[in-house]
């Protein structure tokens, strides 16, 4: 970390908490200092992409020097881990989240890789009037009436959803040239909705089955996996027949499938989505922290400017949690594009690759 994103970083801490709300029912902070908070699974297995994420936060809110609205608004950062002893659990998102819903200052989140966790988020977020934005979770019943008790959604995603994914690997099959396609499905319930959601974009050369059949699929088709959990997915690319492409959701996309899969594994392509991060912010990024910014090091950083953006969008409400929620429903997903999972590493694809709407 850098001197001068340490002490910007200092600097927010030691504001705290400004002011109070006006009312116990007002969602304003009631002060022109507000807190932006990062909640994401920063141990376990997801901990390597929370970590990108919540440093790319950081990096967004540094170039903004801390502000918001011209400086109208002084915006703290926190971080919060939403996992207990590196297992995320209903108990720990729930936990991660109240954090959050108890602070006065709190302006927004993002967070909630899972849908699991965003399950479990979201509803105790949306009470207190709370906007989570989420760069990686894309089930689609994410906004369903039901998650929020207000009435307001208060959602939103940086990334498209289970829809707009199964659109985007169904054009991928169809420029492999993929006559023949077995839709693999895990066994979580988003796994089971996406995979009948490819089977809908695909048509009729499509065929679903579980993981567990993966090993019967014909030789020479192509093959979706429909999953969300690393393990599974990799064990069922290993017995694969050969296949002619083998096509993963964004879920897969990270460093956990990859070592999972290993250096025998088949070449998967999974799908990414495409940060609208110009290549200076890379290049601040990897000065900043020592490392390569990785996608979701700058989808963080997207994430961190979209809050941002819908606070000075709020206007004189850019300090009222709810006027900020509201805002940031403008949100536009990114567009999808493609990476190749391979040797035990996720490869990029070239900056001519195309992309797909979300």
């Amino acid at each position: 970390m850098t001197r001068r994103l340490a002490a910007c970083l200092l600097a927010a801490a030691a504001l705290g908490a400004a002011g109070c709300r006006d009312t116990t029912n007002s969602t304003s902070t009631g002060g022109d200092t507000v807190t932006i908070y990062s909640v994401l699974p920063l141990e376990g297995p997801s901990a390597a992409a929370a970590r990108d994420v919540a440093d790319g936060e950081k990096l967004a809110l540094r170039d903004a020097n801390g502000q918001a609205q011209g400086g109208k608004i002084t915006v703290n950062f926190r971080s919060v881990d939403s996992t207990d002893d590196g297992r995320l659990t209903a108990t720990s998102a729930a936990r991660a989240a109240r954090t959050v819903a108890q602070d006065p200052s709190a302006v927004a989140a993002i967070g909630a890789f899972a849908a699991s966790e965003a399950r479990i988020e979201i509803p105790l977020l949306n009470e207190a009037g709370v906007g989570l934005l989420s760069t990686a979770a894309t089930a689609v019943d994410l906004r369903d009436p039901s998650l929020f008790p207000s009435g307001r959604t208060t959602f939103s995603r940086l990334v498209g959803d289970d829809a707009s994914q199964a659109r985007a690997l169904a054009a991928v099959a169809r420029a492999r040239g993929c006559r023949r396609l077995a839709v693999l499905a895990g066994s979580a319930p988003e796994d089971r909705s996406l995979a009948a959601l490819v089977v809908r974009a695909a048509g009729a050369r499509a065929r679903r089955a579980g993981l567990a059949r993966a090993a019967t699929v014909p030789r020479g088709a192509c093959a979706v996996l429909a999953a969300s959990q690393a393990g599974p997915a990799a064990r069922a690319a290993g017995v694969l027949p050969a296949a002619r492409a083998v096509l993963a959701p964004s879920a897969l996309a990270g460093p956990a499938f990859a070592r999972a899969l290993g250096s025998g594994g088949p070449a998967v392509t999974v799908l990414v989505a495409d940060p609208q991060t110009p290549p200076a912010v890379a290049a601040a990024y990897a000065r900043t922290f020592g490392r390569r910014a990785a996608t979701d090091a700058l989808l963080g950083y997207d994430a961190m400017r979209a809050v941002l953006s819908a606070i000075a969008r709020a206007g004189p409400h850019g300090n009222d949690r709810a006027a900020v929620a509201a805002q940031l429903q403008r949100t536009a997903p990114a567009r999808w594009t493609t990476a190749t999972v391979r040797g035990g590493r996720v490869v990029p694809a070239g900056p001519k690759a195309p992309t797909f709407e979300p």
